[in-house]
């Protein structure tokens, strides 16, 4: 994976990122962490969580913003509760988002809009720091 330049992506849940943190200390590989690193809601208050959430962060692990239904938030989505800025804040510039799209979760016909998936971000993040996510992305996968 190294040697193709390839990162490896988990979809890991709050009491999971331990297991991550050893794995990507054994293997110095770059990953990034789905759906805002599966911090659910439950683990607002988790001191063991957030602390491999920042040894990760600070060995250059990024972080998907995506699927806010995954992680106990209901439309309209209110992303405070994800602690988002404070994530964005320990990340720094590897962040990328994610529609979660074609959203497994719900029926074809009850689906989220992209609006509703967007929009709480852009409110949250600001305009322009939401914007910067696009221009983050092309680092992570290339042009």
């Amino acid at each position: 994976l190294r040697e193709l330049g390839w990162h490896v992506q988990w979809y890991a849940h709050g009491d999971q990122l331990g297991d991550v943190l050893k794995w990507q200390q054994q293997y110095g590989l770059p990953c990034v962490l789905d759906h805002v690193a599966g911090m659910h809601t439950r683990f607002a208050n988790d001191a063991k969580a957030w602390a491999n959430l920042l040894a990760l962060a600070q060995q250059g692990a990024w972080i998907k913003l995506s699927g806010w239904y995954r992680l106990g938030l209901n439309a309209p989505y209110d992303l405070r509760a994800l602690s988002l800025i404070e994530l964005c804040e320990m990340f720094k510039q590897r962040i990328v988002w994610g529609s979660d799209w074609p959203h497994t979760s719900f029926q074809p016909n009850n689906a989220p809009s992209y609006a509703q998936i967007w929009q709480p971000l852009q409110s949250t993040l600001s305009g322009t720091s939401a914007t910067l996510l696009a221009v983050q992305a092309v680092e992570l996968y290339g042009s």
